[in-house]
């Protein structure tokens, strides 16, 4: 149904809009299909694990526990007789006790061991050590000492 009237370059944008709308429409339709379907996948698979379930616990219910058989095997050895011949007791023979005698000697008694320290003598100076702090607290003041009455100034 094209207009004789219309120019070819009005016809031409015309069809392309309408191409446009055709593919607009159909994206908003695909992305609702599948957001519908997403949410009908995941309905239909909640309610599958429901029944599921359901199911599950209704046969426990129903049937009681039982604990696992375990056959029984009767495995009895052979009867096998076989006799001994018949021996004489040995006769009980007892060792004599031996003789242990153990002689410890006396130990020497113990010397004081010789020690012998030789100290060298120190020389004498005339300095006299200086007093230790610590076991002296030395005096905030030096104290001050009276000159001799025999020494006059001159």
């Amino acid at each position: 149904m094209t207009n004789p009237n219309d120019r070819p370059n009005d016809r031409q944008e015309r069809e392309l809009r309408e191409r446009q709308l055709i593919r607009e429409n159909q994206a908003a339709r695909d992305g609702e299909n599948t957001t519908n379907g997403l949410f009908l996948g995941i309905i239909l698979a909640g309610l599958a694990g429901l029944i599921g379930l359901f199911f599950a616990f209704n046969q426990r219910a129903q049937t009681p526990a039982q604990q696992p058989q375990v056959p029984q095997i009767n495995v009895q050895p052979p009867d096998v007789n076989i006799q001994a011949p018949p021996q004489a007791p040995a006769p009980a023979i007892q060792p004599p006790n031996p003789d242990i005698n153990i002689n410890v000697p006396p130990a020497p008694p113990a010397a004081a061991p010789d020690v012998n320290i030789n100290v060298p003598p120190q020389p004498q100076s005339q300095e006299q050590p200086a007093p230790s702090a610590a076991a002296e607290p030395a005096p905030a003041q030096p104290p001050v000492q009276p000159a001799p009455a025999s020494e006059a100034p001159q």
